[in-house]
């Protein structure tokens, strides 16, 4: 609206000052009078419309709180694509070193690479079994408090196998570990990963996120 008005009147000062058209002769001083008045009038009506452009222009202000809180989404989203980097790091690492275990554990506990192996094969079938449970209560509840709750579940699990004396905890903590991946996993995480950020930018975060 500022900007309309300045511009009306840098245009009507700079058309009044503006001389009439050169086709004015001496011998006509009727035509001459009327041509300064049609390009009086023109100038006025050009104001008149810059005027009007000025009253009807919608102002935006954008208040500083509104600069503050974009800037704590950005910051919560890269805080939210931190956090499953991390957390698909830690908890898939652990799940894809499980094998390196093999032989100390069977060793300590006595037990066969079949028990061992039966206690990994529990936690991948619960893992997928979980799935659609864990969604329904990420559904209801929200990322975050499933992923939450999954990473209890999975530090209690790794408690039940570091505390282990025999198959039977190795198998309870392999089923306690399966649960928490389906709440701690590319599934979850992902998803977050793709709420956080804007569909232009999803596909490069979901790329970095997982190789992270």
């Amino acid at each position: 609206g500022q900007f309309a008005l300045r511009m009306s009147r840098i245009l009507s000062a700079t058309c009044l000052r503006l001389p009439p058209p050169a086709i004015v002769t001496p011998k006509i001083p009727e035509l001459a009078e009327n041509i300064k008045i049609s390009h009086f009038a023109g100038c006025q009506r050009l104001h008149r419309r810059m005027t009007a452009l000025r009253d009807n222009a919608i102002t935006i202000r954008i208040h500083p709180a509104m600069f503050k809180a974009l800037a704590a989404i950005n910051r919560q989203s890269r805080l939210i694509l931190l956090g499953a980097a991390i957390l698909l790091t830690i908890g898939m690492g652990i799940r894809q070193s499980f094998g390196l275990f093999l032989t100390p554990v069977t060793k300590d506990l006595a037990l066969t690479a079949s028990d061992f192996t039966l206690a990994i094969a529990i936690q991948n079938v619960v893992w997928g079994l979980a799935q659609a449970f864990v969604g329904a209560f990420a559904d209801r509840y929200g990322l975050r408090r499933t992923m939450v709750v999954g990473a209890v579940i999975y530090v209690a699990g790794l408690s039940v196998m570091a505390g282990a004396q025999g198959v039977t905890a190795l198998l309870v903590s392999g089923g306690m570990i399966g649960i928490a991946l389906a709440c701690t996993a590319t599934s979850l995480s992902m998803s977050a990963v793709a709420r956080a950020v804007s569909p232009a930018q999803r596909s490069m975060a979901l790329g970095v996120v997982a190789a992270i």
